[in-house]
């Protein structure tokens, strides 16, 4: 037979085991309702941070400095494709007088050739200069967030180039 310390040890003993089982099941519990409340809660997470991405994204399109920004980078291009358009038309002349004054072409030398073929090169650099920035532009016009820099002016400038 057992004596009472037999009985003590083995007493602690089952209520430690009880206890350690009792702190399992509160500790798989506290995990559970964790991974639950995460399932539940994350529909209204992520519909919050999407409410705070477009706040921001309209905070920062109206922000002064980068409306005064798009509203000077639109007006500056559509006056840089004008400008393209003036040097265009003009080293197109300066290629064209250069033909007509050198004559019939199986006249000329070999620094005719090379100049015809230069001039021919500067007007066909501008053009491709030119169809890259209208590019971006109309890249640009189309993005919601830069419409509204585009209009409202008595002077509004164009929706797309070509």
């Amino acid at each position: 037979m057992g004596t009472g310390k037999d009985f003590e040890a083995g007493h602690y003993r089952l209520a430690f085991v009880k206890m350690a089982g009792w702190l399992s099941l509160a500790l798989v519990l506290i995990f559970v309702l964790g991974v639950v409340s995460r399932l539940v809660l994350f529909p209204l997470r992520t519909a919050h941070k999407v409410i705070d991405s477009a706040e921001g994204v309209v905070d920062r399109t109206v922000d002064p400095d980068n409306v005064i920004y798009n509203y000077e980078w639109f007006k500056r291009t559509h006056q840089d494709v004008l400008a393209f358009d003036d040097q265009i038309k003009m080293a197109q002349e300066s290629l064209d007088r250069f033909v007509a004054e050198a004559g019939p072409r199986k006249n000329w030398k070999m620094w005719d050739a090379i100049e015809r073929d230069r001039l021919a090169s500067v007007v066909f650099g501008l053009k491709n200069q030119r169809r890259s920035v209208v590019a971006e532009y109309n890249a640009k016009a189309k993005m919601v967030n830069r419409t509204i820099f585009r209009l409202g002016s008595p002077d509004a400038l164009p929706t797309a180039m070509e």
